[in-house]
């Protein structure tokens, strides 16, 4: 308890330090990293920007996080801290918790509307948009399958372990021999395992 009150504030106090020096260094140079580090939260947490208390929350975590990176950066905060899944954990715990009207099946249908998923409907699509897509919908003719990436499951639900118990998941989740993930294969004949749901039926 002694060593935490002797180091208390002290990453704070490294942190203005740093931040302080680089804006006398290259103002506009750091204006520009915080305002990319902004843009890739925003980006990731997808949310509505019509709605306005939504985008007062999105654009406050996105500072944390962007704070967060720049802290990591320059060396202030250990490197392999997941700043990015820590950060959207707020936000989805928050958006998507239980204890609101949503269920889980809500939160399948505003993931498979965002607009970076890829839609696999047919349509040819370039090797770099596969690449760089998180998320798919893969239309099939009964139900359409949400399709998420293993390595971005925890940024883009990073609450997934909170709804393991619901009836939604539960009955939405495509599992295999046991495992949480199942083979799907990607235009380009690419077989990746990945995390799958079920989209529920719309009218």
């Amino acid at each position: 308890m002694k060593m935490a009150d002797r180091h208390h504030g002290v990453a704070l106090r490294r942190f203005l330090s740093y931040v302080t020096d680089e804006l006398s260094t290259d103002q506009k140079a750091f204006d520009a990293l915080v305002s990319n580090y902004i843009r890739v939260f925003r980006k990731y947490a997808a949310g509505d920007r019509n709605d306005h208390c939504e985008a007062i929350v999105i654009d406050t975590l996105a500072l944390a996080y962007a704070a967060g990176q720049i802290a990591q950066k320059a060396g202030i905060l250990p490197s392999d801290w997941r700043i990015g899944s820590a950060v959207m954990k707020t936000y989805r715990d928050d958006l998507y918790r239980p204890t609101s009207p949503r269920s889980f099946n809500d939160v399948l249908l505003e993931l498979a509307a965002g607009d970076d998923v890829l839609h696999l409907d047919g349509r040819e699509h370039g090797v770099g948009m596969i690449e760089r897509a998180q998320v798919f919908v893969k239309h099939r003719k009964r139900r359409n399958e949400l399709m998420i990436r293993s390595n971005a499951i925890d940024a883009i639900l990073p609450d997934l372990d909170v709804w393991a118990k619901t009836p939604s998941l539960q009955n939405s989740m495509v599992k295999e021999n046991g495992h949480r993930t199942v083979k799907r294969l990607l235009p380009g004949n690419v077989s990746e395992r990945m995390f799958c749901f079920r989209l529920p039926q719309t009218k």
